[in-house]
């Protein structure tokens, strides 16, 4: 009867810090309350190949930083543009208004399928850029005309919440060269926003749209929009269109936070990711000589807290492990 009394006051002991703390396994979130909200970028190398190969190699790499240490505590991550499909594996997108979670749907592409699964896994915001597909007969807006194949092609970012539900998505607006001949765009361009459960409501666009007054500026300017979300395949050029140098230039002249992730192809002039709050100054960024993947994080300073927001000494060059 001690042995049993004495097992019994162990279990309650345990159960009662179990209630207490929670799980160890649990992961804290962001409040809305909180002066800062847990940001991550990633400077990723595109996969190569094309096709299914292609993809599956991405979304392999992808889930391998959504699921490692690194990411513990993060709020929300966003990757570049061009990282998974190409256009030769297009993927359908749901509509947002729909909240629907692809984990559940298994007759959704084995895309949007895992990254909806990782996304919940890690109870993340997760912004991811694909190559969406959409039926002619279901998509009556696109400007021009649609393909012999019957199906529209756009360029997204598509944003999933903590539970895996896709709750925005983008089509980018101007387009970038080549893109012009295989990518359709809306007739009006779309000012793509969501909120979260810290706070905050963010706006997001995509690569040459930076350089635009709409979609950009508008999110700003006629929306009043304060945390940016930027995915990129950036092709740097001198002296004014480096990436860096135009992403914090942006943050700090419209002091906006702006949370930028490159494709990491410095052979081809295209690298350059970032975190950025505005005129309180660069919290983290990175250009690489060499192809580098690399996750960035910082705590982001909401508007509303600014006054009492103490901002970090200037960066330093460190070495930092690389995600594998």
């Amino acid at each position: 009867q001690l042995m049993m009394g004495i097992h019994e006051l162990r279990l309650s002991c345990v159960l009662l810090i179990l209630v207490i703390v929670g799980p160890q396994s649990g992961l804290q979130h962001s409040l809305p309350t909180d002066p800062t909200y847990n940001a991550g970028v990633v400077e990723f190398i595109p996969p190569p190949g094309e096709g299914q190969p292609k993809a599956k190699d991405g979304l392999r790499r992808v889930k391998n930083i959504i699921e490692s240490n690194l990411t513990s505590g993060l709020d929300i991550l966003v990757f570049p543009e061009y990282v998974l499909n190409d256009y030769s594996l297009l993927t359908y997108v749901p509509d947002p208004a729909l909240n629907i979670a692809p984990c559940d749907v298994p007759n959704y592409d084995f895309i949007l399928t895992e990254l909806s699964c990782a996304a919940r896994a890690r109870q993340i915001y997760l912004v991811i850029h694909v190559k969406e597909k959409v039926y002619c007969a279901n998509d009556p807006l696109p400007v021009g005309h649609c393909n012999v194949s019957g199906i529209n092609t756009y360029s997204a970012n598509v944003v999933f919440d903590r539970q895996g539900r896709v709750i925005s998505r983008y089509r980018k607006t101007n387009l970038f060269r080549y893109e012009w001949y295989s990518v359709n765009v809306m007739p009006q361009p779309q000012l793509a926003t969501f909120t979260t459960d810290f706070g905050v409501t963010f706006g997001h666009f995509i690569g040459a749209d930076f350089l635009f007054w709409q979609p950009a500026q508008r999110l700003v300017a006629e929306l009043g929009i304060t945390d940016i979300i930027y995915a990129a395949h950036w092709f740097n050029e001198l002296p004014f269109l480096t990436a860096v140098q135009l992403q914090e230039g942006w943050s700090f002249a419209n002091d906006v936070n702006l949370l930028a992730a490159d494709a990491s192809e410095p052979s081809g002039q295209i690298s350059g990711s970032g975190i950025y709050a505005g005129r309180l100054g660069r919290l983290k960024a990175v250009i690489y000589e060499e192809p580098t993947t690399q996750l960035l994080t910082a705590k982001v300073p909401k508007h509303a807290y600014r006054q009492s927001y103490q901002a970090p000494p200037l960066p330093t060059p460190e070495l930092v492990l690389q995600v594998p």
